[in-house]
């Protein structure tokens, strides 16, 4: 992302940083008092300068040179992708777990609106989210939540769905609800469509939590 900013947008461009970790600065009429704002902002927050400090103003108010700053914080894409490295198997076989569950919709009965195996399915992928930390509701077995953290301003929701069509006919790898992992590759119903899915946004949520980085705005997934 690419924005002019003056110095008296100092603090517009903090907020913005502090949403979205990553950005491309490129600053106009930068001070040195404007420059010790920013060298305090940046370790507040753990982020840094990818470029040394060039033809900076000597002097506040008088020279107007153009700095490109390149703000990125790479401890934390460090750590989350270690973390991600270090969890795939364990991922792969929650994936494999929910996916041996074959919620294909059927007759409603009491306290399964849409059949006992979509309401199995459900409430594995919620126990799963608690049992990963995160805060969780089932509404009736009809959709389930899980939220990052509840206490954040309610922002972004990410949709899933543990219920698979039926399994259909032709399968030649393997059954439909046998999950097997083959040559890289994931087969089985819902293992794309869209138990793996949410399971990857799961553990993407999980991640961060169990890599100790805050988010500014609450992330909430909604489970049907």
């Amino acid at each position: 992302c690419l924005r002019h900013f003056s110095y008296y947008d100092i603090e517009t461009l903090g907020d913005l940083v502090k949403q979205q970790r990553s950005y491309v600065c490129k600053f106009r009429n930068i001070g040195k008092s404007t420059m010790k704002i920013w060298d305090e902002f940046l370790e507040e927050h753990g982020l840094h300068f990818s470029k040394e400090k060039e033809n900076m103003a000597t002097q506040l108010g008088r020279s107007w040179e153009i700095c490109n700053i390149e703000i990125e914080d790479e401890k934390m894409n460090q750590k989350v992708n270690e973390w991600i490295d270090s969890h795939q198997d364990e991922l792969l076989q929650d994936i494999k777990d929910l996916c041996a569950i074959p919620s294909v919709l059927a007759d409603a009965e009491e306290d399964a609106p849409f059949g006992v195996e979509c309401k199995k399915a459900l409430n594995a992928a919620i126990d799963l989210c608690a049992k990963y930390g995160f805060e969780t509701k089932n509404y009736d077995n009809y959709v389930g939540t899980a939220d990052f953290d509840s206490s954040l301003p309610h922002t972004l929701d990410m949709l899933g769905h543990t219920d698979v069509v039926p399994a259909g006919e032709g399968w030649t790898v393997t059954e439909p609800f046998n999950i097997i992992e083959k040559d890289g590759r994931l087969y089985g119903r819902g293992t794309s469509d869209d138990k793996g899915p949410m399971m990857c946004a799961l553990y993407a949520m999980r991640a961060l939590k169990e890599t100790g980085f805050p988010l500014p705005k609450g992330v909430r997934m909604i489970i049907g």
